[in-house]
């Protein structure tokens, strides 16, 4: 056999779910991972309600996307060398569809979420729905985990990194601390990752699993006060900007009163811009983990993150505004009109803007590696070009040879002139004239 070829590459082709040795035999290692898992899923499922409750608040409405994304991230960053195992790939996909399926059960039919509730216990469906979705995408993703080659030390820090997660969350429950008892979550996951797959899994799967606190609410007094700090800075840059185009306007507390007839524009809480700032929070770290970008460019588009967020806000707030003095009359319809509206329209924006921003980085800097070569002449030739031979590169020139009479061809005297033949001069080669001396 020849030496370099992945032994996964040198065992038979798996062409059913029949081969179930085989298979248990290359995807224990996930198999031990995802019943890791399934027990912390257990453990936690208390905490994991709570989150899913707070997704219901349209501020953390994105929360469902974020575990969907984790797992786009692990497919994206697996192991492309090691090839997908069809079979196990379409049970995947079954107990992924069935999963989801349960999950969205209390959206579409809240009768049968009601009897399956009351049949075997309030949010079970979807435990069991979350249980096979987590089973189902590591079939599909089949990550290569070196389960029996794994170091003990590697074993022993997950083993560290798990029990302080699950202290954290003893103490914040004890405690009554909602946040870290949320979080605790996360390094606990990340905990099981290790022992299963030692450090070298963070490599794969550590951005995917820091993504995870996206999908995290925010403390209640962080989350009011942002909220508050957010609606006042909103309302008294817009009303900047309405003065600055030209309208009338000024504000009191949080409401703005434009144009002659002074009509009132209240910046609610709901149009604080907090929606906005976590929900594009979460876009710009995705983008900044999947662009291919130097790492100064990413951090940048992350500090971005607030800033195009807020100007999105109020401009969103300042064109209401605008609207206001362009359409008077009954402006609460209006305004909850606009409200629906600029909800679609803030997101293309902000993306919009943050293409932007690309385009300044990618000509602010040059990197090394994208100098090119010297530009071409102003005005380049037409045609293909003619290439003289250098000065080195001529022959010699010869030596005047003195004619005979029995050689013929052409002489050059040294005034540089053409000589006569030899065959038609028989008398010694002409001398040339004295040198004249120039006068002073």
């Amino acid at each position: 056999m020849t030496d370099g070829i992945a032994a996964s590459a040198l065992e038979p082709p798996i062409e059913s779910l029949r081969d179930w040795k085989q298979i248990v035999r290359m995807f224990y290692p996930v198999l031990v991972l995802v019943a890791g898992i399934q027990v912390l899923l257990w453990a936690h499922w208390n905490s994991l309600v709570f989150t899913a409750i707070g997704w219901d608040n349209p501020k953390y409405s994105h929360g469902y996307l974020v575990p969907m994304f984790a797992a786009v991230l692990m497919w994206l960053w697996r192991d492309e060398s090691q090839p997908i195992v069809k079979p196990v790939a379409i049970a995947g996909a079954v107990l992924l569809g069935i999963g989801l399926v349960l999950c969205a059960v209390p959206f579409v039919a809240d009768n049968v979420e009601m009897s399956l509730g009351n049949a075997i216990g309030k949010s079970v469906p979807e435990a069991i729905g979350v249980g096979l979705g987590v089973a189902g995408a590591f079939l599909l993703i089949q990550p290569r985990i070196d389960f029996a080659n794994v170091p003990m030390r590697d074993r022993w820090i997950g083993f560290g990194v798990l029990m302080a997660a699950e202290g954290l969350r003893i103490y914040a429950t004890y405690n009554a601390m909602i946040t870290p008892e949320l979080f605790s979550f996360i390094p606990a996951l990340a905990g099981v990752f290790i022992m299963a797959g030692g450090l070298a899994t963070m490599r794969w799967a550590g951005w995917a699993l820091l993504f995870l606190v996206f999908m995290l609410p925010l403390p209640g007094v962080l989350d009011k006060h942002l909220s508050a700090n957010l609606r006042s800075v909103a309302t008294r840059s817009s009303n900047f900007l309405l003065q600055t185009i030209g309208i009338q306007s000024h504000y009191s507390g949080n409401d703005i009163f434009v144009g002659p007839e002074e009509s009132k524009l209240g910046v609610e809480d709901a149009c604080s811009g907090l929606r906005m700032l976590t929900i594009f929070g979460a876009l710009c770290f995705a983008v900044a983990l999947l662009c291919g970008r130097p790492l100064w460019q990413r951090i940048v588009v992350m500090l971005s993150w607030i800033p195009i967020a807020l100007m999105v806000n109020i401009v969103r707030i300042t064109l209401t505004g605008v609207f206001y003095v362009i359409f008077p009359g009954n402006h609460e319809d209006l305004q909850h009109f606009f409200h629906n509206m600029w909800g679609w329209v803030m997101m293309p924006m902000a993306l919009g803007l943050l293409l932007v921003e690309f385009k300044i980085l990618t000509h602010l800097v040059i990197e090394d590696d994208e100098i090119d070569a010297p530009p071409m002449p102003l005005n380049p030739p037409t045609g293909k070009p003619k290439t003289s031979k250098p000065a080195s590169s001529l022959p010699p020139a010869k030596k005047p040879v003195a004619g005979n009479g029995s050689s013929g061809g052409t002489g050059l005297s040294r005034s540089g002139v053409a000589g006569t033949s030899a065959g038609a001069s028989s008398g010694p080669p002409q001398k040339a004239p004295p040198r004249q001396r120039a006068p002073n």
